[in-house]
């Protein structure tokens, strides 16, 4: 009895040396190999369960959170942009500092495809200035009387700022997850609604009526809009803006793991204005119907709207992972 019980021990743990010797056994086949054949047999289909699970390397398996909160800030290079200003040689045009700042939810619908929308703030700004200038515009008086409108102007400066209140709206491309390094790539819509608006300039024109007809000159008679000297920037009331504007949202980057509930999102973003924003406009081409609120680049007959590109950094909280 205790020989067999040892010849029972011996045989168990011997029994994965033969197997890795060569006899293996498949389903209770056994399959032989010739005495010269002592090479190990690598192929995972004829070897037992236990070695080739051993031997194949296992899989690396990436989390990607199913939703969760976002929040980005944007600071970026904007502008209140106007074809006939920025396209005009005689204006100088920059643009100022802005930002954008946003939080949101998002919910992925795939691991590379979601869905998301939030609430952010946004400026923008622009400088423009003038050396001087001297214009003819033709146009009719209040009797239909046919007249050429003569304004010159010395040194003009103007900035002008105006901030949003934001409701983007997107469809999102990428892996951020939380085991690797990833990408991601956007594309929205964003409602935007103004709360904040400033005009700063300085400057002076005078301004004549030449009547062909008559013909006859006159100047200096504020009441048919003839002035000498007159600063361009009065009071400065508060300019007319649309009640909504409408924008395209692009942005894309890398994403960086820093736990399993925070993603590092750094990129480049970019704000393209759709609609305009002045809800008073200049019936030609020039702007120069001067008041307390005028604005060379609000008040052009031509579309302003507004621009922005810049750097994107950004957190992403998990709420649930895939």
């Amino acid at each position: 009895m205790k020989k067999q019980a040892f010849f029972m021990c011996l045989i168990f743990l011997l029994m994965p040396v033969m197997m890795a010797l060569g006899n293996n056994v498949i389903d209770g086949e056994e399959d032989k190999q010739s005495d010269g054949d002592k090479i190990l047999n690598l192929n995972p289909v004829s070897l037992s369960f236990p070695v080739a699970a051993a031997l194949l390397p296992a899989g690396k398996s990436v989390s990607y959170p199913a939703r969760g909160i976002l929040f980005s800030i944007s600071p970026n290079s904007s502008q209140i942009h106007n074809k006939d200003v920025y396209g005009d040689n005689t204006w100088t045009t920059k643009g100022k500092f802005g930002f954008n700042m946003e939080i949101g939810y998002f919910l992925k619908v795939g691991r590379l495809f979601g869905i998301g929308a939030g609430l952010g703030y946004s400026q923008y700004g622009s400088e423009i200035s003038l050396d001087s200038s001297y214009q003819v515009i033709p146009m009719f008086d209040y009797d239909n009387n046919e007249l050429e409108y003569n304004v010159r102007t010395g040194e003009v400066f103007e900035e002008f700022k105006v901030s949003y209140i934001d409701i983007p709206i997107y469809l999102e491309l990428g892996n951020p997850n939380i085991d690797k390094i990833g990408f991601y790539g956007r594309l929205g819509l964003k409602v935007s609604f103004p709360v904040g608006s400033k005009i700063s300039g300085n400057g002076n024109y005078s301004s004549w009526g030449y009547y062909p007809e008559c013909p006859v000159t006159l100047e200096e008679i504020p009441e048919l809009g003839y002035y000498n000297d007159q600063p361009i920037y009065g009071s400065q009331a508060e300019p007319e803006l649309k009640s909504v504007m409408f924008s395209l949202l692009l942005s894309g980057g890398v994403t960086f793991p820093l736990s399993n509930l925070l993603i590092l999102k750094v990129g480049g973003n970019i704000n393209l204005g759709l609609s305009e924003i002045s809800d008073e406009k200049a019936s030609d081409g020039t702007g120069a119907s001067y008041h307390d609120s005028y604005s060379k680049l609000l008040n052009n007959s031509s579309k302003t709207s507004t621009k922005s590109y810049g750097l994107e950094i950004g957190l992403i909280y998990n709420l649930r992972l895939y």
